[in-house]
């Protein structure tokens, strides 16, 4: 894909996005998985099955209507530390909200918010069921959220007292499988219980089905 967007000077993913730029832009809030660690051209762009994109995928995300992205998945670690401060580094030039890969623990406390111009205030949680087996360098976790309930429960509790709605983003299921598994489904109850007003799962490559799901105390989860 980085080899279609290779310009003269430097890449451009635009014409990529063109056919669904009005679509992303019109709801009031879009949220991408970014699959790929936008580490730049120094650390050597590469593709499956170890990621590295270019600064310019973030920018193009940005100027067709993308307000947040969640960083958790089974690549986040694909280049190491160095590629994760790189797009960090990135995503923070271009003022786009990340979640789920911090650059240091004061970093992975900031909880993220996005206040609509509705004045909504819509909290987003981001973790991954693993790391493709890439080891999370030793006291370094906030470099990737692992899915841990324990954690995802004082988190959304937070959240909760902080936001009018808590999002969260969760890397799971089997890829190519067009129904959720039961762990998938035993966790989304897990979230519902919690109070999460929405799930958004990623990693299946497919379509699956959407539904609520009713936690504790009649609580609705999207």
């Amino acid at each position: 894909v980085y080899m279609d967007a290779k310009t003269e000077g430097g890449y451009d993913f635009l014409p990529m996005l063109e056919r669904v730029k009005d679509t992303l832009e019109a709801s009031t809030i879009t949220v991408a998985n970014q699959e790929t660690m936008i580490g730049g051209e120094e650390l050597g762009l590469s593709s499956y099955p170890s990621f590295n994109s270019p600064f310019e995928v973030g920018d193009a995300l940005k100027a067709v209507g993308v307000n947040v992205v969640t960083l958790a998945n089974n690549h986040t670690l694909d280049r190491g530390e160095a590629a994760i401060q790189n797009a960090i580094n990135q995503w923070e030039t271009i003022d786009m909200m990340y979640t789920g890969a911090y650059k240091d623990q004061l970093d992975r406390e900031n909880l993220r918010i996005y206040e609509t111009e509705e004045d909504i205030s819509i909290a987003f949680l981001s973790y991954t069921y693993g790391t493709n087996g890439i080891p999370v360098p030793e006291g370094k976790d906030y470099l990737v959220n692992m899915i841990d309930k324990d954690r995802i429960a004082e988190e959304v509790a937070l959240a909760k007292e902080k936001a009018d709605v808590v999002t969260l983003s969760l890397h799971f299921g089997n890829e190519n499988e067009r129904m959720p598994n039961e762990e998938q489904k035993e966790l989304v109850q897990f979230a519902a219980d919690q109070g999460v007003d929405i799930v958004i799962g990623h990693h299946p490559h497919v379509l699956q089905p959407m539904e609520w799901v009713t936690g504790k105390d009649g609580h609705e989860t999207f």
